[in-house]
């Protein structure tokens, strides 16, 4: 906490401290902590909302502006609670400024609500110190529909959008060179028993344009316990989901808005004295706050360092942040690394890309698997495979519960149960029991001729949820 504090400190903005001593936005705006009311800027009231701020502004703009919609004929109230308990669950609430609005009609309209969204925003950036690089929308049913379209049409605005139970249009629209790295991302969480191909379809075309996009479907879930738990054991895969779309938010930032004068003189200072700055772990925090593709081309320069101990600490910058597809790729080539430190830091990273859904990371985790050598001259160890293993179970961790896209790390999770590594077995076969609570009598740590029959009947559950394996 001290070195995130110094961090800070040393980049920040005096208008933002000046800020900071005057308070809030007085009565009407709420000023720190919950506010329920009439939200209003210098040309009247915008909205109905039920917000909430730190109590304690940060020394520059950092915080994350998060705006929840509701569904048709819902209200500001829904989906609040639940966003608060879950920041304060993660002890992130002092990250952000949530604001769960009131449409202006029934629903959420882009004619109406668009306007008046981007007041909301102006306001908040006046009143808090917001980072303009982490705009944040998220919306169920009527409310996700709206944040697919505001979203889709100011990507200039928002960094990342969530959407519960929505239906979207993002078919047909052409390949975006680069979209990966300059585009918003894109989150979708949808109930088996609710048409979820309505996420998956979009969560698809996005990915078809070249777009990164994260989709969750929870079979056995509908329209409303979803969110609210109703008629389930307990709340843990609800809450699992959440505190999943809310740890991929804080890795995000806006890719190619303008970096304020600060960063842009602290990123500057890598052209000349990069070697000195990936020394000093101060650097790391400063590299994890701008984050994103601004950040990468040093994170890139950390990671293809000389120096192992820089290339270990600029891939454990990975886990924090989610700065692009040139960084996936150096942390699959670093995942062969003949220093061990390196190797292993680069796995554990790339389970963690691999769970936000980078291609790149998928692939190289299943290919550290397959025993695959990379620039290695000696190959994976058997350690190296089972952290590769263990970040492809914690990546299939909320795909378990419906999710059967990604076919290669399926197969690779079923291919595992007849690996020679007992560790390895029991590793995949926890992941796949997730998925699906018939062990077909496998036992982790049988002979070959014992696990045989259960294997042949794994195989056979696995093309029915995803098709044959590819060769």
């Amino acid at each position: 906490m001290m070195l995130r504090t110094l961090a800070l400190l040393l980049v920040a903005a005096p208008s933002v401290l000046a800020q900071q001593q005057k308070g809030g936005g007085g009565k009407d705006a709420g000023g720190p902590g919950e506010f329920h009311g009439d939200l209003k800027d210098k040309t009247g009231v915008m909205m109905r909302a039920h917000m909430l701020a730190p109590g304690q502004m940060p020394p520059m703009r950092t915080l994350a502006l998060l705006l929840v919609y509701h569904g048709m004929n819902g209200n500001e109230d829904n989906y609040y609670g639940g966003t608060v308990e879950c920041l304060r669950r993660l002890k992130c609430e002092s990250e952000f400024v949530v604001i769960a609005g009131k449409s202006k009609g029934p629903g959420w309209t882009l004619e109406d609500d668009g306007p008046i969204s981007k007041r909301v925003v102006e306001w908040a950036k006046e009143h808090y110190p917001i980072d303009a690089r982490q705009i944040f929308i998220w919306g169920s049913s009527n409310g996700a529909g709206f944040i697919g379209r505001f979203g889709w049409e100011n990507q200039d605005l928002v960094a990342a959008a969530v959407g519960y139970c929505g239906g979207y249009n993002f078919q047909n629209k052409e390949k975006i060179a680069n979209g990966a790295d300059s585009k918003t991302e894109w989150y979708f969480v949808h109930g088996g028993n609710d048409n979820p191909q309505n996420s998956g379809n979009a969560a698809k075309a996005l990915r078809e344009m070249g777009i990164r996009a994260v989709f969750r479907q929870l079979d056995g879930y509908g329209h409303t316990d979803i969110w609210d738990g109703q008629g389930h054991p307990d709340m843990s895969t609800v809450n699992d989901c959440r505190d999943d779309y809310v740890s991929w938010l804080r890795a995000i930032r806006h890719k190619t808005m303008e970096l304020p004068a600060k960063d842009k003189e602290f990123m500057g200072r890598f052209e000349k004295s990069g070697d000195s700055l990936l020394g000093n772990k101060l650097t790391y925090l400063n590299l994890q706050r701008i984050g994103s593709v601004p950040a990468q081309a040093a994170i890139v320069m950390g990671l293809q360092s000389k120096n192992a101990g820089v290339r270990a600490t600029a891939a454990e910058s990975c886990m924090h942040a989610s700065y692009g597809k040139a960084s996936a790729e150096e942390l699959a080539r670093l995942a062969h690394d003949e220093n061990d430190r390196v190797a292993a830091q680069s796995l554990l990273s790339l389970g963690v890309y691999a769970n936000w859904h980078y291609p790149e990371a998928l692939d190289a985790l299943c290919g550290m698997v397959a025993g695959e050598k990379g620039d290695s001259t000696k190959g994976p160890s058997a350690g190296e495979r089972l952290l590769a293993m263990e970040g492809l179970a914690k990546a299939m961790r909320l795909a378990a519960h419906g999710n059967f896209e990604d076919k290669k790390v399926w197969w690779t999770l079923v291919r595992a149960l007849d690996d020679d590594d007992v560790k390895i077995r029991a590793t995949a076969f926890a992941a796949l029991q997730r998925a699906n609570k018939d062990a077909f009598g496998y036992v982790p740590g049988a002979v070959p001729a014992g696990r045989k029959d259960a294997v042949a009947k794994w195989s056979s559950w696995v093309t029915t949820k995803c098709g044959a394996e590819q060769k």
